[in-house]
């Protein structure tokens, strides 16, 4: 059994300042960290001694024009057979851990908002064929920057917005004809969100949207898919899988 934890965390050194990472990971003692968001050098993507000790498997794949900007990370108890960087974009949203049953992918998916040709039209596009591309089983989480359907945001009737226009939902579903929204076949009809608004109080009344997702093979087993909405520390809250 290996419980994997994915958590847009809004930039790594924020949350290690408010002492909220040491507590959160203690609680729930996951196998493996998926991070997105992170905005840190490679230098100040450090932690403490006891952690490294603990997750001494830590990749990082920066951006490399754009300092403290986007950035994905996994962290693992577990040594990867091998990890690779793909050449999507040269932002660092995307880090996959080759282990010997599966690939773990990793993904911080563009918000559409300022360059939504770039993202329909070109970034799904590659990402779509990059995991089509693996000759694995695949656990792909992160924030894919979009509410799949009305019951993932708390006001369906938003239309003609970044994450939730019929394009971004119509590639998104493309990735649903191969791979599994764990969340929503344990859960069909319960309602949780990953995202909130810094704006309006949104998180303390609940105005969320569900855009952070563990998407898998179909003959990928696992046991318990949730979303852990009572972390604080950024905008998003984690995501569990546990297979």
């Amino acid at each position: 059994m290996v419980k994997i934890i994915s958590w847009n965390v809004n930039g790594i050194r924020s949350v290690l300042r408010k002492e909220l990472w040491y507590p959160f990971v203690n609680e729930h003692r996951p196998d493996i960290i998926c991070l997105q968001e992170v905005r840190a050098t490679p230098e100040q993507f450090t932690f403490s001694g006891d952690f490294q000790n603990e997750y001494p498997y830590r990749y990082y794949n920066n951006p490399q024009l754009k300092k403290g900007y986007s950035g994905t990370a996994i962290l693992s108890k577990i040594e990867p057979m091998s990890i690779d960087r793909p050449n999507i974009d040269n932002e660092g949203r995307v880090i996959t851990a080759e282990f010997e049953d599966y690939y773990l992918v990793c993904v911080y998916v563009p918000n559409a908002g300022s360059r939504f040709n770039y993202r329909v039209n070109e970034w799904d596009h590659s990402f779509r064929e990059y995991l089509f591309g693996l000759d694995k089983k695949l656990i792909i989480c992160g924030d894919f920057n979009v509410a799949c359907q009305d019951i993932d945001i708390y006001n369906p009737n938003i239309r003609d917005t970044a994450g939730v226009t019929l394009e971004e939902r119509f590639n998104f579903n493309q990735l649903l004809e191969r791979f599994v929204d764990s969340f929503r076949l344990r859960n069909p009809e319960l309602v949780k969100y990953t995202w909130w608004s810094n704006l309006g109080n949104c998180r303390s009344t609940n105005r969320g949207w569900r855009i952070d997702y563990f998407l898998v093979s179909k003959n990928v087993d696992f046991t318990e898919a949730d979303i852990l909405e009572n972390v604080q520390g950024s905008d998003h809250c984690p995501i569990i899988l546990i297979n």
